[in-house]
């Protein structure tokens, strides 16, 4: 291999694991600013769910927690595909440079991840809990700007699901 070459593979490689390093940093910061925002925001329905003049906005919290709570999902998967992405390249350019910084790595729990995906199903849990208990005594027409403020957004969260189980078919 010639060194012109080598120095491409080096330059090609250098900014995989920064852009796998970002994907990663920018991971756990966007969990960490959602599950904070989650957290307060059902702090703040729990506190108000004895008040029967803010039940619709408990509701509305609620359901802003489900809807966030999905976001998150979403970006931690599309992330977490990049992430992964970026490493298998740079296990390719360490085959074809004789490197084993990645290749040699044997990754061996996914405690982080199933930790966080179990603090969201009880967020979850806890959000859904709270909708349906705040729904009780509300008007249709409050019933209605809920059902119309989730649809929305969820309808948009599986259109890039959909997208992106498509993407990870076709490649």
């Amino acid at each position: 291999m010639e060194e012109i070459e080598r120095q491409i593979l080096l330059t090609e490689y250098q900014q995989a694991q920064n852009s796998a390093q970002h994907h990663d940093n920018l991971q756990w910061t966007s969990m960490s600013i959602m599950t904070t925002a989650i957290i307060v925001l059902l702090g703040f329905a729990f506190s108000q769910i004895d008040h029967s003049t803010n039940k619709f906005f408990v509701a509305l919290a609620s359901e802003i927690g489900i809807i966030l709570i999905l976001i998150t999902g979403l970006l931690v998967k599309m992330s977490n595909r990049a992430k992964k992405e970026k490493y298998d390249r740079c296990k390719q350019i360490e085959d074809q440079l004789g490197m084993r910084q990645h290749s040699a790595y044997k990754h061996v729990s996914n405690a982080g991840m199933m930790l966080l995906f179990s603090i969201g199903i009880i967020l979850m849990t806890s959000c859904v809990i709270l909708f349906f208990e705040s729904i009780n005594n509300l008007s249709s027409l409050e019933i209605l700007v809920l059902i119309i403020s989730f649809i929305i957004p969820f309808g948009v969260w599986v259109f890039v699901l959909i997208k992106q189980i498509c993407l990870e078919v076709k490649n």
